[in-house]
């Protein structure tokens, strides 16, 4: 790939063009808020060879996990990203159209293909989500999306609420349930068995305040890959299953009650569906304390409000949204948190004020602030690939740095501070931490100390080392040194940042400007990527390898450190004024990330397959394609009057008739016959 034409494309066209996603709804809180995604593919997984047809291995059986996220392809390509060279999909076609044997056969092909980069088996399904998350990122530019892929633990677990979050923000999901065995003797429910399960993609979270549900409760839609008719040579109509949830917590091996989501059903074979893993494709976001440390700025290029708007546009541009540093304290740091929904803040001791350093969580939807431990001299923080948070402090006045760690579960429950567990704490082996990283390849925390063992080892004449922590070492001595060192790097390093799009650690010297990466997380070979030349300020992984240097004067820049191309992002680039605002004043931008752990969520019970009674046979609905305003589900002047701005604006959800691509007097025709035939 084209790393400079990608990059281009996220920072000027692509977030000019039509959004990732065509959502539509509105979010005031937790408790009243209804999202939805229209015009999302429904792909039949069930595909038998035949006459000039192309099949699925066994039929595609057990093929739902492909399928799920060939869906999800075909809607990007279809908005606004076809032959767009950061997405390798399906193309555009007419995908609904069961006479269309050439539109079927790229459809399979193409969910052949994703299953052969999942290493789907035929009859066992796709058994490994890091299979799964790597063949979506193979087709994914990480300059113009996020990828997630969560599943639950004994902590935490995704929600539908979790979910709908996500799809406030402009991203897709796919999600995976599987049928559990559950032990309903105690208090709290314990998860025993899982036995198997199955992966469709969400369409919809309804929990309208005054229709009726309870605080645990929702309706969801999905485009389920199993539902296809009885036919498996062609493409059945494209519907979506209608079906209530409800929020129980369980527990697994730990005594710690996790809210699951479930399907409020009854299958005859007993077991529980519960939602326990998804994978979201988001529009590329980024982060940061600006313009100076008293606010929090947060861009992103999605396409749905982060706000209550009661009726919001359906496609919003790129959006910034500030927020002001809590108790007025100056800003140390910002994190965006996993769930993309919440972020945490560190702030520093304002003596204006006499208010201590503390650590904070921000609901970004709300812009409310929940206080969750005084802290002093923080010296950096990163989320762990378990979703746990790491806080690293220097030591006040002498002694030794110390590492402290924040569960999932203790986060979330910070607007509650009774409710609170303990919060583990380690010394570091280090009087003081200049940079910390997280490594989420290894799984450990990376640190640019000053050490203290072993004895001797420096970089440059200095004692400035980079630690390793791993978490999982228990009763053992969990760090190690790296000195990083060879022929081409030896300098002061002062930045230290992790690439998980290469696996490599990234060092910098913020006096010259030198930069270095080394390879296999700091443990391979060391090379110098910028020999720097004046002073830096950050350096930030903005993903496909590309890392952005912000100097401490004049215009960023970007090392692509696999050819060694340098080329500059100027201030009259053709950006939009909120993503050069963000790119130049230094703010992060979001990657891939994953909290799969190969000892808890692959094996048979992981394996995801299409059981003869998946679920008792639910309601199904179809998309409303021409419901373009509020209110939703029913159809009036008012998605008239938004269909004409649509068809002026040239925005592709407007294209509903062929030739796709181009706007002409067929989907004005078409759109009047849709209008016509009312919702479904």
């Amino acid at each position: 790939m084209n790393m400079r034409k990608a990059f281009a494309i996220v920072c000027a066209a692509g977030v000019a063009a039509p959004a990732l996603a065509n959502h539509y709804g509105y979010w005031n809180n937790s408790q009243d808020f209804y999202v939805a995604v229209n015009y999302m593919p429904d792909f039949d997984q069930k595909r038998d060879s035949g006459a000039g047809v192309f099949g699925l291995p066994n039929d595609g059986a057990a093929y739902c996990a492909p399928t799920a996220i060939a869906n999800m392809f075909a809607y990007i390509e279809r908005h606004g990203f076809a032959n767009n060279p950061g997405v390798d999909g399906p193309g555009v076609q007419n995908w609904a159209d069961s006479s269309d044997t050439a539109a079927y056969n790229t459809a399979t092909l193409f969910i052949n293909s994703l299953g052969v980069e999942m290493n789907t088996h035929p009859q066992d399904g796709t058994t490994s989500y890091s299979d799964v998350a790597s063949a979506v990122d193979g087709r994914l530019s990480n300059t113009l999306f996020t990828v997630s892929v969560y599943f639950r633990t004994d902590r935490w677990a995704p929600t539908v609420s979790t979910i709908a979050d996500y799809m406030r923000q402009g991203g897709i999901n796919m999600f995976c349930f599987g049928r559990w065995d559950v032990d309903f003797g105690g208090a709290t429910p314990r998860l025993v068995d899982r036995a198997s399960g199955h992966c469709v993609t969400m369409t919809k979270v309804d929990k309208r305040a005054g229709f009726g549900y309870g605080a645990d409760e929702y309706v969801i839609n999905f485009c389920d890959p199993a539902s296809g008719g009885s036919s498996e040579t062609d493409q059945s109509n494209f519907v979506h299953s209608v079906v209530p949830i409800v929020d129980v917590a369980f527990r697994g091996t730990e005594p710690i009650a996790v809210p699951m989501s479930t399907f409020d059903v009854s299958p005859s074979d007993g077991r529980v569906r519960i939602i326990d893993g998804c994978v979201g494709i988001y529009p590329k976001a980024a982060w940061g304390v600006w313009p100076t440390n008293d606010s929090i700025a947060f861009w992103q290029g999605g396409s749905f409000d982060l706000t209550y708007n009661p009726n919001p546009a359906p496609n919003r541009a790129p959006s910034l949204v500030t927020y002001g540093a809590p108790e007025g304290s100056p800003i140390f740091d910002t994190l965006l948190a996993p769930d993309r929904g919440s972020a945490v803040v560190a702030t520093l001791a304002n003596p204006a004020t006499g208010e201590a350093g503390s650590l904070y969580t921000l609901e970004l939807g709300s812009g409310v602030f929940h206080h969750v431990q005084t802290l002093a001299n923080p010296a950096g923080m990163a989320f762990g690939r378990d979703l746990s948070l790491f806080v690293v402090q220097n030591p006040t006045t002498s002694g030794l740095a110390t590492i402290k760690r924040f569960m999932p579960d203790e986060l979330a429950s910070a607007n509650d501070p009774s409710q609170q567990g303990p919060v583990g704490s380690i010394s570091v082996p280090a009087t003081a931490v200049a940079g910390v990283a997280y490594d989420d390849v290894h799984d450990r925390l990376a640190m640019l100390v000053t050490a203290v063992e072993p004895a001797g080892e420096t970089v440059g004449g200095s004692s400035r080392v980079v630690l390793l922590y791993d978490p999982s070492i228990i009763g053992g001595f969990p760090f190690r040194t790296i000195v990083p060192r060879s022929d081409t790097v030896d300098f002061d390093a002062e930045m230290i940042a992790f690439d998980p799009a290469t696996g490599g650690l990234l060092i910098a010297d913020a006096a010259t400007g030198a930069v270095a990466l080394g390879d296999d997380g700091g443990e391979g070979a060391w090379r110098l990527i910028h020999g720097g030349g004046a002073r830096i300020d950050a350096i930030t992984p903005i993903g496909d390898g590309l890392v952005r240097v912000a100097p401490a004067a004049g215009d960023a820049f970007v090392i692509e450190p696999s050819g060694g191309a340098l080329y500059a992002v100027t201030a009259d680039e053709d950006l939009p004024p909120i993503a050069r605002a963000m790119f130049l004043s230094g703010g992060r931008f979001t990657h891939n990330s994953t909290n799969f752990d190969p000892r808890l969520h692959q094996g048979p019970e992981w394996n995801n397959v299409d059981p003869d009674d998946l679920l008792p046979a639910p309601a199904t609905t179809a998309d409303c394609l021409v419901d373009f305003a509020r209110p939703f589900e029913q159809l009036d002047i008012a998605d008239v009057v938004a269909f004409l701005e649509r068809f002026g604006d040239g925005d592709a959800t407007a294209d509903l008739a062929a030739p796709f691509g181009a706007l002409d007097i067929a989907d004005v025709v078409a759109f009047l016959q849709l209008f016509g035939a009312g919702c479904p």
